[in-house]
C-alpha cells in the first residue's frame, strides 16, 4: 500500500503471575478512551451509565452490537485465563429475555436473569461466549 504509514508499539514485560495485568495494559494501549461532545437534550437515558458491567477481569468483551436479526443487543467476550471463571453481566437497561448464542448468532439456550438485570455465566478456560439481551418480542 503506497503512502506514509506510522505505527505505535508497546512492549509489556511480565512474569506468569502478571499475565492478566499485562493483557489489560495491552488492551488499554490498543483501545484508548474516546469521548464525544454532545449538547444537552431530553431523553430517556441517564446522564451516565454503563451499557454492560462485568465483574471478572479475565473476561474480555470483544463485541457489543445490535444482533443481525435486530432482536436486541449482542455481547460477545472470551475468557483469557486457563481457568473456568464465573462472570456476572449486568445491564443498565431492563431486558425481557436473555439467550446464549453461538458465533453464528444461532440460539443455544435461554438464560435466567436475576431480578436486577444480571446473569451469571460459567465460562470455560479460553471459551468464547455470545449473549443476546432482547428488548422486544
Amino acid at each position: 500500500m503506497p503512502g506514509k504509514w506510522a505505527f505505535d508499539y508497546a512492549i509489556i514485560p511480565f512474569k506468569e503471575s502478571g499475565r492478566l495485568q499485562a493483557y489489560q495494559e495491552g488492551y488499554a494501549f490498543q483501545a484508548p478512551l474516546r469521548a464525544v461532545n454532545s449538547p444537552g437534550h431530553a431523553g430517556a437515558l441517564p446522564g451516565q451509565a454503563s451499557f454492560i458491567q462485568i465483574d471478572a477481569p479475565e473476561f474480555v468483551v470483544s463485541t457489543a452490537k445490535m444482533s443481525e436479526d435486530r432482536r436486541g443487543c449482542l455481547v460477545r467476550g472470551y475468557n483469557i485465563s486457563s481457568q473456568r471463571v464465573s462472570v456476572r453481566l449486568k445491564t443498565f437497561r431492563p431486558f425481557i429475555k436473555v439467550e446464549r448464542l453461538n458465533l453464528n448468532e444461532e440460539f443455544l439456550e435461554r438464560l435466567i436473569p436475576s431480578a436486577d438485570n444480571e446473569i451469571i455465566l460459567a465460562v470455560k478456560a479460553h471459551e468464547v461466549v455470545t449473549v443476546l439481551f432482547c428488548y422486544g418480542d
